[in-house]
């Protein structure tokens, strides 16, 4: 444990030590600077190389001043993060107040909680003290709170968010420090991406990631959160409610499982993989520490006690070696899968 502080160093220096080998880095802050220069000057500073997502958990309070600032902070982290070439992904937690910045790395999860916001104030020049701590199991935890609590938005309906806020600032001649008549809650109740359900019965997918040219890496980690996952067909079969069971091509070990929450969308891109649905991480547990794990395909098969592995009757995932994206499961050994990996951890 270290005591951080802005006296004899500052928190800004200390987050770009927490992420140096970091894959992720968490944000938690209910408040955020508005300024382009402070978010130019953070990602230059902190070593950015490693980081693949940056995941941020703050407030969007109907009539709350604090508003009026968000729309450019939201917009110059996204910004930034697009010409990084990093993910980006926005959680709405509108009872945060605590702040904290984790780094998640393959082998631990070090983080620090403080009472500095995501500000240059808070970050460099106010006295603000926090507590420097290393441990995955404790940031582990946390961060599962954080997302169980919080809300994604979704690139629409943040827009929209933006856009309502710059159109009432137009309006605005001064900025007022007391309650503002602005409300976005609609919005996000429209958002409601973790809570959408399917009518028609759950259907199980076992899902590669990766393919033979590029094998999914033993040090990288799937979304904790929401995962974007790609077919190079249109995924017919597959629909909102639906579950994921996705393995790393090359090792062949399970990497978590995953709910479909967004409809397909062809990205139209001229790639391999142009269609893509989007999956809540149903346990980010066992996705932080899969490869730890020796759950293989030929092992778990192996100590299979029933014979039926397909929806369709197969004995065998035969198909995926020859280049299938995606095979449909029989429920119980769908179900088989799930529990070995809840049962590591």
């Amino acid at each position: 444990m270290e005591i951080i502080n802005n006296f004899s160093g500052n928190h800004l220096n200390a987050i770009d030590d927490i992420i140096k080998d970091s894959e992720i880095l968490y944000l938690v802050s209910p408040f955020m600077s508005e300024s382009p220069y402070f978010y130019d000057v953070f990602f230059k500073k902190i070593s950015i190389n490693n980081i693949k997502e940056i995941i941020l958990i703050t407030t969007l309070d109907d009539y709350s001043p604090d508003l009026l600032k968000k729309s450019n902070a939201l917009y110059w982290l996204r910004l930034e993060c697009y010409k990084a070439k990093i993910k980006c992904t926005i959680r709405i937690d509108n009872k945060l107040h605590g702040k904290i910045y984790i780094g998640v790395s393959k082998t631990t999860c070090k983080g620090i909680i403080t009472s500095a916001n995501f500000t240059e104030s808070g970050l460099k020049n106010k006295n603000e003290w926090g507590v420097m701590i290393e441990n995955k199991d404790t940031f582990r935890e946390i961060i599962e709170k954080l997302e169980s609590n919080s809300m994604e938005l979704n690139e629409q309906t943040l827009n929209e968010i933006i856009k309502k806020i710059d159109d009432y600032k137009k309006q605005m001649k001064i900025t007022p420090k007391e309650k503002i008549d602005l409300r976005i809650s609609d919005h996000l109740k429209k958002n409601q991406l973790m809570k959408i359900t399917s009518s028609s019965p759950k259907r199980y997918f076992l899902k590669p990631v990766g393919y033979s040219e590029q094998p999914f890496a033993e040090n990288r980690i799937l979304n904790l959160s929401v995962e974007k996952l790609h077919f190079a067909k249109r995924p017919a079969a597959v629909s909102v409610g639906d579950v994921l069971i996705c393995y790393g091509v090359g090792t062949t070990k399970l990497l978590g499982y995953f709910e479909v929450i967004s409809d397909v969308i062809n990205l139209e891109d001229g790639s391999r993989w142009e269609w893509q649905v989007e999956g809540k991480n149903l346990y980010p547990k066992y996705s932080l520490n899969w490869n730890k794990f020796n759950l293989t395909l030929s092992n778990l098969q192996l100590n299979y006690p029933e014979k039926i592995l397909t929806y369709k009757g197969g004995d065998t995932l035969g198909s995926l070696q020859f280049g299938s994206d995606k095979v449909r499961l029989n429920e119980n050994f769908a179900k088989y899968l799930i529990n070995e990996m809840e049962s590591q951890i």
